[in-house]
């Protein structure tokens, strides 16, 4: 059993659709980032990076007491080394996978969220503030992501070969938000983007974070969700 610390956010979607990837049983803890809980080291199995995901592993494959990882790339690689799965078994296809995991991490995610937060934000954090050259800055360097990932999936279905923890890191912040120039300037991506979200997985992993979005937690006195591989997913919406 997995147990995720959750709030809705592309970083923690990643991990949401790993875990549906490689069959886990896991269960979401829905914090209150508004109260911070994040930065509470006592509300996140004892992490100090002061974000999520956090993930603990309740039966590590090492045996003893159970795992605390942080950070979405080092949780995916894991997963994916754990079970087997989502990732390379010959090295050269490991280390191609591994290349643009760390890409995203590095890259695609970091100025994705800078973008998004200045499209959004500045009149609400810095009204006085003329924030259009960061904009412009954060926007130009999002953009020369989606160029650079447009290249890699020239006749290719996936990032990385067969679909892998690379495929998983990337589709969030690609299905999160899109250039300003908007999505039909890069077609290889857009029929990747919607390769990857007709695998049965990631449907159940965005249905998932949707219920637990929409207050469904109210159900729960223990504001836990218990999600089983072998369970009937009643809470898909359309």
């Amino acid at each position: 059993m997995y147990s995720l610390y959750f709030m809705t956010s592309p970083n923690v979607t990643k991990v949401v659709m790993a875990l549906e990837e490689i069959g886990a049983d896991y269960r979401l803890l829905p914090l209150d980032i508004s109260s911070g809980d994040q930065r509470d080291p006592s509300k996140v199995a004892g992490s100090v990076t002061g974000k999520v995901p956090v993930i603990i592993d309740e039966d590590p494959k090492i045996g003893g007491e159970p795992i605390v990882i942080a950070e979405s790339g080092a949780i995916l690689l894991y997963l994916a080394e754990k079970h087997g799965g989502l990732i390379a078994a010959d090295s050269l296809g490991r280390l191609e996978q591994i290349q643009w995991l760390f890409w995203q991490v590095s890259g695609l995610g970091p100025f994705g969220g800078q973008a998004f937060h200045f499209r959004q934000y500045p009149q609400m954090f810095a009204p006085e503030v003329d924030n259009s050259y960061s904009e412009k800055r954060y926007e130009k360097i999002f953009t020369q992501h989606f160029g650079v990932l447009e290249t890699k999936l020239k006749n290719a279905d996936y990032v990385a070969g067969e679909y892998s923890v690379a495929d998983i890191a990337c589709f969030p912040w690609v299905q999160f938000m899109a250039p300003v120039e908007g999505r039909e300037k890069f077609p290889r991506i857009e029929d990747w983007r919607k390769r990857v979200a007709a695998r049965t997985a990631v449907k159940i992993a965005y249905d998932k974070i949707k219920a637990t979005k929409m207050g469904e937690r109210e159900k729960n006195e223990q504001d836990v969700f218990v999600f089983s591989k072998d369970e009937l997913h009643n809470i898909i919406t359309t």
